[in-house]
C-alpha cells in the first residue's frame, strides 16, 4: 500500500529541495524489497532440492509470492477520470493483484513469475495534485485515502486465504498454529513431491505501507484525520473481533528525516498489534534487508534447542552438543502471532499483555529429546515431525448455541506464576514434566523388552510416546500492552522470569467443558507449558549463534496433569506384564512374546475405566 497522497510529492530530504521525492522512495524501497523476497524463495527451493538429493527432508518447497498493489489516491492516466477509475476495484485503488483460483502450473519453479504489470503500475504512481484553495477531495488520499486503502487491503487478504485454502478457517474446531497441514506430510502418494501441492491451513501474508504518515497530523480541511478500519464487505466479518487475521502482519516504512516527529501512535500501534514493525528511512538502502529479516526469521540450528521440557536435575542430552553445521535456513513466511496474559491480576490492578510469534521447531529440532540416548537414528527419524495439538477455542462449542460468538484474531491464552494461587484453573508445570520423563521412560523400557524378545518387528518407539509440538517464541517489542501493571513485563517483550522459574502453565479461559451445575465461574482448558529462560536470546541474535536459550511454547494434550497420571498406571502394567512374559519365555526358551499377547494381558479395574471416562468427557 504507498501512499499518494499531495504530500509524498514532497523531497525526502529537505537540503536537497531537486532530490528524490518520497514517493520515489517509496518506489525504490518496494522494487529492491519484491527483488529480495523472490530470492528468498528461490534460495529456499534450491536448499530442499539439494537435501532431497541427499536424502534429508528440510521442509516443503514454497510457491513464490503475489503481490497486490494499491494506492491511497485515485490514479488518472492517460485523461481518464475519477469517476472511471472509482468502479474499479477496492473503489480504484486496487492496481494490480487478483484473488481469484489459480492454476498450479510453474508454481513450485526455480523461476520467478512475471512482474511485469506490477513493475509497470509502481512506476506509473503518482501522488495526488490537487489546488489548495479547493477543500480536499476525498479521491486525493489523506486520512480517509490512508483508512479506505488499509481497509481494502486486509480484505484483500482475508479473501486470498478463503481462495487458496479454504480448511483455514475452522471455527469451533481450534486452529492449528503452523503452515503445514498434518495430511500433507502423511498422504500417500506415489508422486515424489504431490505432498508439497496440498495447501497450507494457513496462508501467511503481510501488508506493507509506505508514508510519511503526515495526513493524520494535518487538519481536516487539509486531508487529515483519525485512522479508522473499517470491515465493509470483508469475508466472515461476523466472526471476528478485529479487521485482520493471526497469520496477517502490518509493516509500515515512515518515508521521513531523521529529524522529523515519530510516526503517529495509531500507525504504530497497527504494526504492534499484528506483530509486524515499522521503521523510519530517508532513502532506499537497506530497508529491504530489514523487511527480510522480519518476515522471514532464521531458523535455529538443528539440534541447537535442548528439551524444553527438561528438569533442572537431568542432564543434556548427547544430540543437543552436536549441531548440524549446514547454512543457516529461513522460516519462510513466518508465522501466526498469538497474545499471552498473567492469570494473576485484577481488574483495577491488569496485567500484562505479550505478543509472540509462533514457529514451528518440527522442521529445525527433534520434538522427542527422550529418546536421543534411548534409540538409533534410523529409529529417531523415523518419528512423524508434524505438529497435532490445536490451540481451542476461548468458548466451548455446544449444540444449544445458534451461532458461533466472534473470535479474537489472535488467540489469547493464559499462563500463571504461581499455580497454587488461582486454585483449580492451572496445574503445577513441573509436576507434569517429572510424570512426562517418567512416562517416557517407562516406554523406552517396554520398547528395548519388544526388542529383544519380540519375534515380529515392533512398532517405531515414537508411536508410544506422548505427542508434543515444541514452538519457538519470538517475541514482539510493544509499547502500547504494558498496561498498568508492568511488574511481570521487560523491555523484551517476553514475561519476566527469574532462575528456577522459567516454566509456566498455560491455558484457555473458557475453552473447557461448563460444569454439569452451572456454577462453574470460569471453566479453562489447560494445553501446554510456556518456557522463558532467565538469559533467554532471540532468533534475530546474531552474535549467539548456538541459540540454546530461545523461550518456547509446548503444546500438550488437553489437561494434560489429568491425563499423564492415567497413562503411566497404564504402562507400568504394561511394563509388568512384559517382564513377566520375558522371564517365562527365558525359561522354555522360545520367543513367544508379541505386542497383542501384552495389549490382552493388561487388565484395568473399574475405577481407572470410570476416570479415564470422566477425562473424555
Amino acid at each position: 500500500v504507498v501512499d499518494t497522497s499531495p504530500g509524498m510529492a514532497l523531497p525526502a530530504n529537505s537540503t536537497n529541495a531537486k532530490g528524490l521525492s518520497k514517493l520515489d522512495v517509496s518506489k525504490m524501497c518496494i522494487e529492491s524489497t519484491t527483488r529480495a523476497l523472490d530470492k528468498r524463495i528461490i534460495d529456499h527451493n534450491r536448499s530442499v532440492f539439494t537435501q532431497r538429493a541427499r536424502m534429508t527432508d528440510v521442509g516443503r518447497l514454497e510457491r513464490f509470492d503475489e503481490y497486490l498493489l494499491l494506492s491511497t489516491s485515485l490514479q488518472q492516466h492517460s485523461g481518464s477520470s475519477v469517476e472511471t477509475h472509482s468502479s474499479c476495484g477496492a473503489g480504484g485503488r486496487l492496481l494490480v493483484g487478483s484473488v481469484e483460483e489459480y492454476g498450479q502450473a510453474n508454481d513450485l519453479t526455480l523461476h520467478p513469475p512475471d512482474r511485469s504489470a506490477f513493475d509497470q503500475e509502481l512506476k506509473k504512481l503518482n501522488a495526488a495534485q490537487i489546488d489548495e484553495s479547493d477543500k480536499f477531495p476525498d479521491w486525493a488520499g489523506g486520512a480517509v485515502g490512508l483508512s479506505t486503502a488499509l481497509s481494502h487491503g486486509l480484505g484483500l487478504l482475508s479473501r486470498y486465504r478463503l481462495t487458496r485454502a479454504r480448511i483455514v478457517e475452522n471455527f469451533g474446531m481450534g486452529r492449528l498454529p503452523w503452515a503445514d497441514h498434518v495430511l500433507a506430510r502423511m498422504q500417500k502418494t506415489t508422486d515424489e513431491g504431490q505432498h508439497d501441492m496440498v495447501p497450507s491451513p494457513l496462508q501467511p501474508a503481510c501488508l506493507v505501507l509506505l508514508t510519511d504518515g503526515n495526513c493524520l497530523n494535518l487538519p481536516p480541511d487539509k486531508g487529515g484525520g483519525p485512522l479508522s478500519l473499517r470491515f465493509g464487505n470483508m469475508p466472515l466479518r461476523e466472526f471476528y473481533r478485529e479487521p485482520f487475521r493471526w497469520d496477517q502482519r502490518i509493516f509500515i516504512v515512515h518515508i521521513t528525516e531523521p529529524a522529523s516527529p515519530a510516526l503517529h501512535k495509531s500507525l504504530r500501534a497497527l504494526c504492534e498489534v499484528t506483530g509486524g514493525a515499522y521503521m523510519r528511512t530517508s532513502s532506499a538502502t537497506s530497508i529491504s534487508a530489514k523487511l527480510l529479516s522480519l518476515i522471514s526469521p532464521a531458523q535455529p540450528r538443528r539440534h541447537s534447542i535442548p528439551d524444553p521440557l527438561r528438569l533442572p536435575t537431568m542432564e543434556l542430552s548427547t544430540q543437543t552438543e552436536r549441531m548440524d553445521d549446514s547454512p543457516g535456513r529461513l522460516y519462510v513466511n513466518g508465522g501466526p502471532v498469538c497474545s499471552f496474559q498473567c492469570l494473576e491480576g485484577t481488574a483495577q490492578n491488569a496485567p500484562s499483555l505479550h505478543r509472540a510469534m509462533l514457529l514451528f521447531a518440527g522442521s529445525s529440532e527433534d520434538t522427542r529429546w527422550i529418546m536421543a540416548n534411548a534409540v538409533t537414528p534410523i529409529q529417531l527419524n523415523s518419528c512423524p515431525q508434524v505438529p497435532m495439538w490445536s490451540i481451542p477455542e476461548s468458548f466451548f462449542p455446544s449444540k444449544k448455541m445458534d451461532t458461533l460468538p466472534p473470535r479474537p484474531s489472535q488467540p489469547l491464552l493464559h499462563y500463571s506464576r504461581n499455580f497454587a494461587q488461582v486454585g483449580a484453573l492451572t496445574f503445577d508445570p513441573y509436576f507434569v514434566m517429572k510424570a512426562l520423563h517418567h512416562y517416557e521412560k517407562i516406554q523406552v523400557n517396554i520398547h528395548q523388552l519388544l526388542i529383544d524378545a519380540c519375534a515380529e518387528s515392533v512398532s517405531p518407539i515414537g508411536n508410544r510416546m506422548l505427542q508434543r509440538d515444541v514452538y519457538v517464541c519470538d517475541w514482539i517489542v510493544g509499547s502500547q500492552d504494558l498496561g498498568r501493571n508492568a511488574q511481570h513485563s521487560n523491555k523484551s517483550g517476553a514475561p519476566r522470569t527469574v532462575p528456577g522459574r522459567e516454566h509456566f502453565p498455560v491455558c484457555v479461559r473458557g475453552g473447557g467443558r461448563p460444569s454439569l451445575s452451572g456454577e462453574a465461574a470460569d471453566n479453562s482448558l489447560n494445553i501446554g507449558i510456556l518456557h522463558v529462560p532467565h538469559n533467554w536470546t532471540r532468533l534475530c541474535d546474531e552474535n549467539k549463534a548456538e541459540k540454546r536459550n530461545l523461550p518456547t511454547m509446548t503444546l500438550l494434550p488437553p489437561d494434560v496433569h489429568i491425563l499423564l497420571p492415567l497413562l503411566i498406571k497404564v504402562a507400568e502394567a504394561e511394563l509388568r506384564v512384559v517382564q513377566k512374559t520375558t522371564e517365562k519365555s527365558a525359561l522354555v526358551k522360545k520367543k513367544a512374546i508379541t505386542s497383542a499377547l501384552v495389549a490382552r494381558s493388561v487388565h484395568l479395574d473399574d475405577g481407572w475405566k470410570s476416570e479415564f471416562r470422566s477425562y473424555l468427557f
